[in-house]
């Protein structure tokens, strides 16, 4: 009997060493992806030469309407807005009061802004300020209200926030390309001066920005959404070429709506 118990005892007691003596299993840390490359939007941009040239304004505008689409460099290489039955007759006046010699824009002439939207088809260069939580872009256009996007923060608000010129805009990264939704539009500014596109509070638009020829052209690709104005989301695309050594200059307007060049 005694030898059986001491027996057991051995047993237990080599389990209990073996025991002591195996090697602690450690959890491994989760791993951790490597973040993804981020595209440097910052630096100064223009309308890239390729992006079209100026369009004959004596060709007849789509609609019906008096005069050439988007006479400007760029939107001939773009699709002219769908309009519906008031988007239209809001043009049509506007061209109309513009024939007969009257002041159409009192916005401008009254130097109130305008949206960064019609800024960036104009020929003044774009200035883009990027962190890793926003950006912000500035245009030399008299006028134009500079304009912030938050990056990875709250989508936008089912209730639209406080409008303003250029509306609240969240951004979010998909792979290299940057989508930019915003929504919060004060409704009496000029979508796009040229043509006279007027928009609604109902204006939502979303944004895709992304480089290519080696972070040598940026392209901006818009589609507008106003069931008011547009009978259907209105895509355009925009490209433009990085520009090195180059300095921003000040534009004023004063009550007479002069744009008063600083000198460098």
């Amino acid at each position: 009997m005694r030898n059986d118990i001491l027996g057991r005892v051995a047993v237990i007691a080599a389990i209990a060493s073996g025991l002591m003596l195996a090697p602690t299993a450690v959890a491994k840390p989760a791993v951790i992806a490597e973040p993804m490359f981020t595209p440097d939007f910052s630096g100064f941009w223009k309308l890239a030469p390729e992006q079209g040239t100026l369009k004959n304004p004596a060709i007849p505008g789509p609609h019906g309407l008096s005069r050439g689409w988007m006479t400007m460099g760029g939107w001939a290489n773009n699709p002219p807005p769908p309009l519906t039955a008031e988007g239209l007759d809001r043009v049509r006046e506007s061209q109309l009061r513009e024939t007969n010699g009257e002041a159409i824009d009192e916005r401008s002439k009254a130097c109130l802004p305008s949206t960064l939207f019609d800024a960036m088809t104009h020929a003044e260069p774009i200035d883009i300020v990027q962190r890793q939580d926003a950006i912000a872009m500035v245009s030399e256009r008299e006028l134009a209200v500079p304009r912030r996007v938050f990056i990875a923060g709250p989508q936008l608000p089912a209730a639209a926030p406080k409008p303003s010129v250029n509306g609240h805009a969240v951004g979010r990264w998909e792979g290299d390309t940057l989508v930019i939704e915003t929504a919060g539009f004060e409704p009496d500014s000029w979508l796009f001066l040229v043509d006279y596109i007027p928009h609604t509070a109902d204006l939502r638009v979303t944004e895709r920005l992304h480089l290519e020829l080696g972070g040598e052209r940026l392209i901006w690709t818009a589609t507008f959404t106003d069931p008011v104005i547009f009978s259907e989301p209105w895509t355009v695309e925009f490209r433009f070429a990085r520009v090195a050594d180059m300095e921003a200059l000040e534009s004023v307007c004063d009550r007479d709506n002069r744009g008063l060049w600083a000198a460098p």
